[in-house]
């Protein structure tokens, strides 16, 4: 027993308890998000969305080191961490997925997407942007598709001639794998109250430092509202949906003056929008968000979600408006906000 012990308080203070939590994470999130899925086009485009929703750009973010699960957990990045999301999660289905850095002319690299194979072709997901460009037929496109038709990405920020000059990277393929095939064999016989339990001992241990890319401490959850904050973002991407509302309900309750309550409102409206899809709590939230916290870095992500809870609420004027004001910031939402506009038929 006090083997065991000093064993196991040796892999915390090595960090190994986040290796194996995010190893279980991947494979508990990608079949929670693809359960029920028709096909694999669907399952793909279910995870494409949940990541999409997940992980924003809100205003000034800051650039991280860390792993995808960090990433997500965060709830927050760019498009090389929401891509690397994208494909760890696929992993997980047996799907295969590369990232793929679009080229200007001059070499430089403005944005990343991915490329799912999917009915023996590599087809086109852009993740971050939420954009994904189908054929006249219905498929999704390949990059040939879309240097041959640039009209595909007429909703798009990206041009055709990046697709051009296009550059595939597939990640490798880790000394982890054999550990991650392990975990996922495993958690196909284990119960989810079971899982869930273990997320919960997790969640006890001590919590991850992130770090800036300049090497800067960004955050280490030590204090009693940063951990509070911590449980539930983890609780809210395993889509534990009522134990991730009453943490954000907690701070906001016993932590008024905290930084996290701007993102704690974030957070509630998205979780009543995309989990238990409500969209008048949504928009309560998202109002509230914006009434007490007009500048905060989430105003524009909360915008575009607010306008997804009006036009499910069919109040297709304010869903139009605010997706009118998506397109002209030109922020994330952008593509999506613009699509949705091109078949709305307003009085």
């Amino acid at each position: 027993m006090i083997g065991a012990l000093a064993a196991g308080t040796l892999a915390v203070s090595r960090g190994s308890h986040h290796r194996i939590y995010h190893a279980v994470l991947y494979s508990i999130v990608a079949e929670r998000v693809t359960r029920g899925a028709s096909s694999p086009d669907h399952a793909v485009r279910r995870l494409q969305e949940f990541v999409y929703q997940n992980v924003r750009t809100p205003r000034g973010a800051a650039i991280l080191d860390g792993s995808p699960a960090d990433t997500l957990i965060r709830g927050f990045g760019y498009c090389d961490p929401a891509v690397m999301v994208f494909l760890r999660l696929l992993e997980q289905i047996n799907i295969p997925g590369r990232m793929i850095f679009l080229r200007r002319d001059d070499g430089v690299s403005p944005h990343t997407v991915s490329e799912v194979f999917l009915d023996g072709e590599w087809r086109v997901f852009d993740v971050l942007y939420g954009f994904v460009p189908r054929r006249p037929d219905g498929k999704v496109a390949t990059i040939n598709d879309l240097t041959a038709q640039p009209m595909l990405l007429t909703l798009s920020r990206t041009r055709p001639e990046w697709y051009r000059n296009a550059r595939a990277f597939t990640l490798e393929r880790r000394r982890s794998g054999l550990i991650r095939s392990m975990v996922r064999g495993l958690l196909t016989l284990t119960p989810e109250w079971l899982v869930d339990r273990f997320q919960d001992l997790y969640l006890l241990l001590p919590p991850p430092r992130y770090i800036t890319t300049d090497g800067k401490l960004f955050e280490d959850y030590s204090a009693s509202d940063s951990r509070l904050f911590f449980r539930a973002r983890n609780y809210h991407v395993f889509l534990r949906t009522l134990q991730a509302e009453s943490a954000y309900e907690e701070l906001l309750r016993r932590y008024p003056e905290s930084r996290y309550v701007d993102d704690s409102l974030y957070d509630l409206g998205l979780l009543a929008l995309t989990q238990r899809q409500d969209h008048t709590s949504a928009l309560a939230r998202f109002r509230a968000l914006l009434t007490a916290f007009p500048t905060t870095a989430w105003a524009d992500e909360a915008a575009y979600f607010q306008a997804r809870a009006y036009e499910r609420a069919g109040d297709c004027d304010s869903a139009a408006t605010l997706y009118r004001a998506v397109v002209a910031r030109g922020r994330n939402g952008l593509e999506d906000a613009r699509a949705r506009l091109a078949r709305f038929r307003c009085p």
